[in-house]
């Protein structure tokens, strides 16, 4: 069965064996080519030899050679002769030798004659890629992958082909749905009393209590990427995304967001260990509007750096610097923070997935020096593909704020310690249209040397993850 696998590194693998395939077994690299036989006494036969002989050398790296075996095949045949499977591979030998371009249009007429063939239809896809005719090559393959007939392993290179496909699309729109259980929608103190030292030691109880509801998340995300540079190393990239909470029983609790950014994204390459080594750089700077229950509470602008390097095929080194500044309704001036944060990450493959360890610095000031705090955290997470369907992650998290002053109501510096745990699950056979379901649980607890901002919070939520 001729396949072109490889496409000279410039397309993703494509090919799903099919009982229609107009094709020939697999290629063995060790066979030779053998002796040529006359179409005309038993065109069959020599068109099973051709092919075999053309595979043979595509696999040797002679697809020219391989061209013109097919060619003088087809030309010597009887009239009337099927000569389909030749011309399917005659467009897979043009396509190992990069010629695109006449391999497409080899195959669009093959895949008019033969509407239901998977693999020539996969095959025609893969050309349009290389040809940057994506609004062709991905429908192809979406209708491709909606066939019950298709193979699993088939069906996992035609979703890699979409994700590229996605990936250097100038345009993206995605969903943001999610399912999930709050313990703790309105954010209440944990205790039912709480001692005040500012009044001597007494004893107040709190008339609010913790709210438990199903949240329900709906939004999208539109992304516009445009490049600037021939080459498209250099790009500006804008996002818009709204979402909203609904606390399900519980509508003054809900949540709405609107966000904007915009900035340039830099690919480059800068030499490592005696290798040239890819990296990116991006810069952001953008505004989010928030409102709580339906009325307004804050906006926010910000700006920002990211850095992602490789430094090897094992590991990679992230930064991410921002600054910003929130400004709340209703509120006097001296309440609005402004801050600044850093985080560094390393990350390193380790079995089937990447084990990153990451930090961040973070500094908060407002007018009331009471509301200015520092802290510092770090993380762990290991995400990794366990066996051809699951994938996941497992997310650790500890971090410590401090505030700046003592308090003048309890009469202590305020300090936040947080833990946190996460874990996120999917399969990949259970998805649609390019949208996967997660399973994300989340805990976090929160301890302060002031009981009434301690927390203990439990989220247990389905989420759509976009694939491709």
């Amino acid at each position: 069965m001729l396949l072109v696998c490889a496409l000279g590194g410039t397309a993703p693998v494509l090919g799903a064996p099919a009982t229609d395939a107009p094709a020939t077994p697999a290629p063995d690299p060790g066979a030779s080519p053998g002796r040529a036989l006359d179409p005309a006494s038993d065109p069959f036969a020599a068109i099973e030899a051709a092919l075999a002989q053309a595979e043979y050398l595509i696999v040797a790296g002679e697809p020219v050679i391989a061209f013109a075996v097919l060619m003088e095949t087809m030309e010597a045949l009887p009239e009337g002769t099927d000569d389909a499977p030749l011309r399917f591979g005659i467009a897979q030998a043009l396509m190992a030798g990069g010629r695109f371009a006449q391999a497409e249009q080899v195959l669009a007429r093959l895949e008019r004659e033969q509407p239901d063939n998977l693999r020539v239809r996969l095959d025609h896809a893969a050309a349009l890629f290389v040809l940057r005719r994506d609004d062709e090559a991905g429908p192809l393959s979406r209708e491709a992958r909606r066939q019950p007939a298709l193979p699993d392993d088939a069906r996992r290179k035609v979703e890699d082909f979409l994700t590229q496909i996605l990936a250097r699309q100038r345009l993206r729109f995605d969903l943001d749905l999610g399912l999930w259980y709050d313990n703790n929608v309105n954010n209440a103190a944990q205790i039912e009393t709480v001692v005040i030292p500012a009044f001597g030691n007494l004893e107040f109880r709190l008339n609010q209590r913790a709210v438990r509801a199903w949240v329900a998340r709906t939004g999208a995300t539109v992304r516009w990427r445009e490049a600037v540079t021939a080459d498209g190393r250099v790009q500006v990239e804008t996002n818009a995304s709204v979402a909203h909470n609904t606390a399900l029983g519980a509508t003054a609790y809900n949540r709405t967001w609107l966000v904007l950014s915009a900035g340039p994204r830099l690919g480059y390459a800068v030499p490592f260990a005696g290798r040239v080594r890819p990296g990116r750089l991006a810069a952001d700077v953008g505004v989010e509007r928030r409102w709580w229950g339906g009325w307004g509470n804050s906006t926010n602008l910000w700006g920002g750096l990211a850095l992602d390097q490789v430094l090897d095929e094992d590991w990679r080194v992230g930064a991410l610097p921002r600054i910003w500044t929130t400004f709340f309704d209703g509120q006097p001036r001296e309440v609005d923070p402004t801050g600044l944060s850093l985080t560094l990450s390393v990350s390193r493959q380790a079995g089937p997935g990447w084990l990153t360890a990451g930090g961040t610095l973070t500094r908060a000031t407002a007018g009331r020096s009471s509301l200015s705090w520092r802290s510092q955290g770090v993380n762990l997470t290991y995400a990794a593909n366990v066996g051809e369907d699951w994938s996941g992650s497992v997310r650790l998290g500890l971090s410590v704020a401090r505030f700046d002053d003592v308090s003048e109501t309890f009469l202590l510096r305020r300090e936040d310690r947080t833990r946190s745990v996460g874990l996120t699950l999917s399969n990949r056979r259970i998805s649609w249209e390019g949208y996967q379901p997660a399973l994300m649980l989340d805990w976090s607890q929160t301890d302060s040397t002031i009981p009434l901002f301690d927390r203990k919070l439990l989220s247990v939520r389905v989420g759509l993850r976009r694939l491709f």
